[in-house]
């Protein structure tokens, strides 16, 4: 009776150890199974979207999707045939195959071009919308030089150039059409002038020219000769203490030879001093 009873439990362990074996290895094909379709689907896939990019890259260079016209707006300065050359477009380029801000770095090359922008105007047109700089300072260094406010050199300055235009003098330095003087020494000299300028301190005297120097202020010398040092940093408030100590002593800025703001909230006017010093 014992014996049978252990009979049955063995054949019952062997079934219960055959039915997981079983089970595992089904387990296993229905994942290699699934594995396999899933590769064959991404396989089917990826070929469906490199045969679709191949046609679409033959069906772009046809003769009916090259570009007709391109339309340039916004110069004035730099001519239309400039731009054009530097867009570089072959004759039958394709609506489709221009790179766009490729062919906008391409026309933001010529330093004269602040901003661009270049557009797809359907059917087979292109747009390039460009902003240009304007000479705003005249940069004395090695030779005169015309710059935009930003700093960036445009051109040599003729003879005759920039009597209105503000006059910043750099240290030394040679510099070609594109470069920009490190350290946004232009803008900041820029900034200081025009807030100077605005300033009813001068009451008719004309700024002359700054110069950055290398402490991190300012030298401004106005038409008069007068010596004015300004600290880069919070020159707004320096000019308006300017204002009000020459207010107080009942004086104009013509009074002086020399004006040192770089000493916190002292204002120092010197008079019969010599100039520069």
């Amino acid at each position: 009776m014992r014996g049978s009873r252990r009979s049955k439990g063995r054949e019952r362990g062997r079934g219960r150890r055959s039915w997981r074996r079983g089970g595992r290895q089904s387990g296993r094909r229905r994942a290699l199974v699934f594995g396999l379709k899933t590769g064959v689907g991404l396989l089917l896939v990826t070929a469906g979207l490199l045969w679709a990019w191949a046609g679409l890259r033959q069906a772009s260079r046809l003769p009916y999707f090259a570009i007709t016209h391109v339309t340039v707006r916004g110069n004035s300065e730099v001519s239309t045939a400039d731009i054009l050359e530097r867009v570089g477009l072959r004759p039958g380029t394709s609506i489709l195959e221009p790179d766009l801000g490729e062919l906008r770095r391409r026309v933001l090359a010529n330093p004269w071009i602040r901003e661009a922008r270049v557009i797809r105007r359907l059917p087979l047109g292109l747009e390039v919308a460009v902003w240009e700089r304007t000479p705003e300072v005249l940069l004395i260094a090695d030779r005169s030089y015309l710059a935009g406010g930003d700093g960036v050199v445009l051109v040599e300055a003729p003879a005759s150039a920039g009597p209105d235009l503000p006059r910043i003098v750099l240290p030394a330095g040679r510099f070609a059409a594109g470069d920009r003087p490190p350290g946004e020494v232009v803008p900041r000299a820029l900034a200081l002038w025009r807030a100077l300028a605005a300033s009813p301190l001068l009451h008719g005297e004309r700024l002359q020219e700054i110069r950055p120097e290398r402490n991190g202020t300012f030298a401004v010398w106005t038409a008069g000769g007068i010596l004015v040092r300004v600290r880069e940093e919070d020159a707004g408030r320096q000019i308006l203490r300017l204002e009000a100590a020459l207010r107080h002593a009942g004086t104009g800025l013509q009074a002086y030879e020399a004006v040192d703001l770089r000493f916190g909230d002292r204002v120092v006017l010197r008079t019969g001093a010599q100039k520069g010093g």
